[in-house]
Protein backbone atom coordinates (compact mmCIF):
# COMPACT_ATOMS: atom_id res chain seq x y z
CA UNK A 1 0.00 0.00 0.00
CA UNK A 2 1.42 3.36 -1.08
CA UNK A 3 1.67 6.76 1.15
CA UNK A 4 -1.28 8.16 -0.50
CA UNK A 5 -3.64 4.95 -0.11
CA UNK A 6 -2.22 4.80 4.20
CA UNK A 7 -3.39 8.54 3.78
CA UNK A 8 -7.01 7.94 2.40
CA UNK A 9 -7.61 4.82 4.57
CA UNK A 10 -6.80 6.60 8.54
CA UNK A 11 -8.83 10.32 6.73
CA UNK A 12 -11.65 7.40 6.41
CA UNK A 13 -11.47 5.70 9.19
CA UNK A 14 -11.04 8.93 11.20
CA UNK A 15 -14.79 10.55 9.50
CA UNK A 16 -16.06 7.11 10.12
CA UNK A 17 -15.18 7.38 14.02
CA UNK A 18 -15.63 10.81 13.90
CA UNK A 19 -19.63 10.49 12.39
CA UNK A 20 -20.34 7.50 14.76
CA UNK A 21 -19.36 9.22 17.87
CA UNK A 22 -21.27 12.59 16.70
CA UNK A 23 -24.18 10.43 16.34
CA UNK A 24 -23.80 7.58 19.35
CA UNK A 25 -21.73 9.83 21.94
CA UNK A 26 -24.12 13.25 21.77
CA UNK A 27 -26.78 11.16 24.46
CA UNK A 28 -24.29 10.60 26.40
CA UNK A 29 -22.62 13.96 26.67
CA UNK A 30 -25.83 15.32 27.77
CA UNK A 31 -26.63 12.68 30.20
CA UNK A 32 -23.07 13.15 31.77
CA UNK A 33 -23.40 17.16 32.06
CA UNK A 34 -26.92 16.97 33.00
CA UNK A 35 -25.71 14.89 35.50
CA UNK A 36 -22.83 16.89 36.43
CA UNK A 37 -24.51 20.51 36.76
CA UNK A 38 -27.25 19.11 38.94
CA UNK A 39 -29.42 21.94 41.36
CA UNK A 40 -28.76 21.18 45.04
CA UNK A 41 -32.40 20.60 45.83
CA UNK A 42 -32.73 17.68 43.16
CA UNK A 43 -31.80 14.13 44.63
CA UNK A 44 -29.13 12.31 42.35
CA UNK A 45 -31.87 9.60 42.12
CA UNK A 46 -34.96 11.09 40.96
CA UNK A 47 -32.51 12.50 37.86
CA UNK A 48 -30.94 9.50 36.85
CA UNK A 49 -34.27 7.64 36.93
CA UNK A 50 -35.82 10.33 34.94
CA UNK A 51 -33.33 10.01 31.93
CA UNK A 52 -33.33 6.05 32.55
CA UNK A 53 -36.91 6.04 31.96
CA UNK A 54 -37.23 8.66 29.21
CA UNK A 55 -34.18 6.87 27.38
CA UNK A 56 -36.37 3.55 27.64
CA UNK A 57 -39.67 5.02 26.56
CA UNK A 58 -38.35 7.05 23.65
CA UNK A 59 -36.18 3.81 22.91
CA UNK A 60 -38.15 1.31 22.82
CA UNK A 61 -40.69 3.06 20.21
CA UNK A 62 -37.67 4.54 18.05
CA UNK A 63 -35.72 1.04 17.27
CA UNK A 64 -39.56 -0.61 17.15
CA UNK A 65 -39.98 1.56 14.08
CA UNK A 66 -36.40 1.38 12.86
CA UNK A 67 -36.86 -2.78 12.63
CA UNK A 68 -40.58 -2.59 11.17
CA UNK A 69 -39.48 -0.09 8.32
CA UNK A 70 -36.16 -1.63 8.50
CA UNK A 71 -34.56 1.50 8.30
CA UNK A 72 -30.90 2.27 9.13
CA UNK A 73 -30.21 3.29 12.91
CA UNK A 74 -28.54 6.79 12.66
CA UNK A 75 -31.83 8.57 12.10
CA UNK A 76 -33.48 6.75 14.80
CA UNK A 77 -30.40 7.87 17.31
CA UNK A 78 -30.56 11.42 16.07
CA UNK A 79 -34.31 11.59 16.81
CA UNK A 80 -33.46 10.20 20.76
CA UNK A 81 -30.41 12.78 20.85
CA UNK A 82 -32.84 15.32 19.97
CA UNK A 83 -35.48 14.30 22.50
CA UNK A 84 -33.04 13.84 25.16
CA UNK A 85 -31.32 17.62 24.37
CA UNK A 86 -35.11 18.28 25.13
CA UNK A 87 -35.24 16.70 28.22
CA UNK A 88 -32.02 17.46 29.81
CA UNK A 89 -31.32 20.93 29.04
CA UNK A 90 -34.72 22.39 27.27
CA UNK A 91 -34.65 23.79 23.96
CA UNK A 92 -31.39 25.51 23.76
CA UNK A 93 -29.84 22.24 23.51
CA UNK A 94 -31.75 21.04 20.96
CA UNK A 95 -30.09 23.53 18.42
CA UNK A 96 -26.75 22.34 19.26
CA UNK A 97 -27.86 18.71 18.37
CA UNK A 98 -29.22 19.99 15.12
CA UNK A 99 -25.64 21.57 14.46
CA UNK A 100 -24.10 18.26 14.83
CA UNK A 101 -26.51 16.73 12.76
CA UNK A 102 -25.85 19.03 10.12
CA UNK A 103 -21.78 18.41 10.32
CA UNK A 104 -22.62 15.01 10.77
CA UNK A 105 -24.92 14.69 7.92
CA UNK A 106 -23.56 17.23 5.52
CA UNK A 107 -19.85 17.73 6.17
CA UNK A 108 -18.64 14.44 7.67
CA UNK A 109 -20.89 12.05 5.44
CA UNK A 110 -19.47 13.88 2.12
CA UNK A 111 -16.15 13.90 3.44
CA UNK A 112 -16.43 10.13 4.06
CA UNK A 113 -17.50 9.25 0.69
CA UNK A 114 -15.02 11.14 -0.27
CA UNK A 115 -12.17 9.64 1.14
CA UNK A 116 -14.01 6.08 0.91
CA UNK A 117 -14.13 6.19 -3.09
CA UNK A 118 -10.30 8.06 -3.10
CA UNK A 119 -8.93 5.13 -0.61
CA UNK A 120 -11.06 2.34 -3.28
CA UNK A 121 -9.03 4.23 -6.34
CA UNK A 122 -5.94 4.14 -5.04
CA UNK A 123 -6.29 0.75 -3.98
CA UNK A 124 -6.95 -0.49 -7.10
CA UNK A 125 -3.87 1.38 -8.55
CA UNK A 126 -2.05 0.27 -6.69
CA UNK A 127 -2.81 -3.67 -6.86
CA UNK A 128 -2.51 -2.94 -10.86
CA UNK A 129 0.76 -1.83 -10.74
CA UNK A 130 2.09 -4.80 -8.90
CA UNK A 131 0.79 -7.04 -11.23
Amino acid sequence: MTKKTKKYKSRYIFSSVLSWLFCFGTTAFLIIFMLAGKKDGTPMRELFGSVVYTFIVTNIPLILLALLVKDKIKPVCWMLNVIMANITFGGTAIYVVFALWCCDNYILAFLKDLYKDKYRINKEIDNREKI
